[in-house]
């Protein structure tokens, strides 16, 4: 009890607004993700399609592709023939996407165009994509407010963990594996007896 009270007491120090304030300065650049803001292009291929599926969706990708390069609008294309529904009304826009929101490979395949750039065809595990950067990639860095629940989380973590350590130090421990699970023992070496002194 009074290791969970001076927990408690450590937690509530650690979690102040002045101190998640300075920790979120300290660590504001690691917070930052990368954001992608691309059109797309979808050919579904569900990954367990066959062997006639997947050249069929890889022939009806390289038609798309063909149309681009041939220079048609890469809106005028994805609205026409993406399998999308959601982006293809918008000319394939998929707005801005930050990094870990959408499957890896995407992500990588988007961040490595400049604006105005397109992408070769690629597969993921959702299908076939082809991408045209509306924007570069850029690093986006959330604001105090967006970021408190992880900062806060964060410092709980370490100062319960530092906690713990300092207990460890300070106060010797014996422990007796042999005795734990047995007689109705719990999972922390505390028997029914000792549980019932105070009374």
């Amino acid at each position: 009890m009074l290791a969970q009270a001076l927990l408690e007491k450590r937690l509530a120090e650690a979690s102040t607004e002045s101190k998640l304030r300075e920790r979120y300065a300290a660590t504001r650049e690691q917070l930052g993700r990368r954001e992608v803001h691309v059109r797309q292009l979808l050919v579904r291929l569900p990954p367990s399609a066959d062997e006639q599926a997947r050249a069929q969706a890889q022939s009806r990708m390289n038609g798309l592709f063909a149309r681009l390069a041939g220079g048609e609008p890469f809106e005028k294309v994805a609205r026409e023939s993406s399998e999308d529904p959601s982006t293809a009304a918008r000319g394939g826009d998929l707005g801005p996407v930050l990094e870990g929101q959408v499957d890896d490979v995407f992500f990588e395949e988007a961040a490595r165009l400049a604006k105005g750039e397109r992408s070769r065809p690629f597969a993921t595990p959702y299908g076939l994509y082809l991408l045209e950067a509306v924007e570069p990639v850029k690093q986006v860095v959330p604001s105090f407010e967006e970021a408190r629940g992880k900062v806060e989380a964060e410092a709980r973590r370490e100062t319960q963990g530092r906690l713990l350590e300092e207990l460890r130090a300070r106060i010797p421990v014996k422990l007796y594996p042999e005795r734990l699970g047995q007689d109705g023992a719990s999972s922390s070496g505390v028997g029914t007896k000792d549980a019932g002194r105070g009374r």
